[in-house]
C-alpha cells in the first residue's frame, strides 16, 4: 500500500479508532503517539488501521511500545478482509513469496544494511542484486529510491526482512560479512580520494554511508580484524581534518 502524508494518515487512525471506542477523542498526550504509531508504519495505511483496532483495548501509548517489538500487534480478525490482508505479516509474506527464490534471498540479505539506506554499488556487492531486481523490488514496493538516490525499505518492510535474517544464522553471518568487505573496500577508496584531493565532496559521501561504516567496523572489532581497524582509523581521522 501506498503511504500517506502525515495529515491523512492520523485522520484515518483516529476515524478507525472510533469505530472501536465510542467518543474517542484524544488528548495531547494520545496524539503524540498517535503521530508516533503512523511514522512507525511509515504512513501505510492498512497497518494504521490495524493498529487504530487496538484503541478498544490498550491505550494509544501502550500499542505504540508493543508495536515497536512486536510485528504481529498489526492484525484483524476482520473475516471480510482477504486471507493476505488480515494481518501486515501476511501481506508481506505474500509479496514475498511471489519473488524467485533467488530475488527473495538477495531481498534478505539487504535486511542487514543500517536504516539509513544504501547505494546500488553497496546492494550490488552485498547481495548480488542487478538493476533489473532493483527494479522490480520498486515496482512491488518492497525496496525504496529516496530522492538522494540511496535505496532504503519501508519500516515495517525493514522490520520484517531483520527477522527473516536474523532466523538463519549462516545467512547472517554472510551477510555480515559481505557488508563488512564491501566497507572495508569503500574505506580505502575514501582514504585515496581525500589524501589525493582532500575532495570535500567525499565528506558527504562519507556521512551519507556513516551508520553503514560504523556497523562494518563494529563487525570488525567483534572478529578482530585489525587491519579494518586501522583503515576505520584513518578514516575518521582525515574526515575529522578535512
Amino acid at each position: 500500500a501506498i503511504a500517506i502524508d502525515e495529515r491523512a494518515a492520523y485522520q484515518l487512525y483516529v476515524q478507525r479508532a472510533a469505530l472501536g471506542l465510542v467518543d474517542f477523542a484524544p488528548d495531547t498526550n494520545e496524539k503524540t503517539f498517535i503521530s508516533k504509531i503512523c511514522d512507525l508504519v511509515g504512513g501505510m495505511p492498512l497497518a494504521i488501521e490495524m493498529a487504530a483496532g487496538w484503541a478498544s483495548v490498550m491505550s494509544v501509548e501502550e500499542t505504540y511500545r508493543r508495536m515497536r517489538v512486536n510485528l504481529d500487534m498489526l492484525a484483524t480478525n476482520e473475516n471480510d478482509r482477504p486471507e493476505r490482508h488480515q494481518s501486515i505479516r501476511a501481506t508481506f509474506d505474500y509479496s514475498l513469496d511471489l519473488l524467485h527464490p533467488a530475488l527473495k534471498h538477495a531481498l534478505i540479505l539487504l535486511g542487514v544494511f543500517h536504516t539509513e539506506g544504501f547505494p546500488l554499488a553497496a546492494a550490488e556487492a552485498v547481495a548480488g542484486l542487478n538493476p533489473m531486481d532493483t527494479k522490480h523490488l520498486i515496482q512491488t514496493a518492497l525496496l525504496q529510491r529516496k530522492a538522494n538516490g540511496r535505496f532504503s525499505f519501508h519500516p515495517l518492510i525493514r522490520q520484517y526482512i531483520n527477522e527473516h535474517l536474523l532466523q538463519d544464522s549462516d545467512l547472517y553471518q554472510q551477510a555480515q560479512q559481505a557488508h563488512g568487505e564491501y566497507y572495508l573496500q569503500f574505506s580505502e577508496y575514501l582514504i585515496e580520494q581525500l589524501y589525493v584531493d582532500m575532495k570535500l565532496k567525499m565528506l558527504d559521501t562519507f556521512h551519507a554511508d556513516a551508520g553503514n561504516l560504523w556497523q562494518a567496523w563494529l563487525y570488525a572489532l567483534e572478529q578482530a580484524y585489525y587491519d579494518w581497524l586501522l583503515i576505520a582509523t584513518e578514516v575518521g581521522y582525515i574526515a575529522e581534518m578535512a
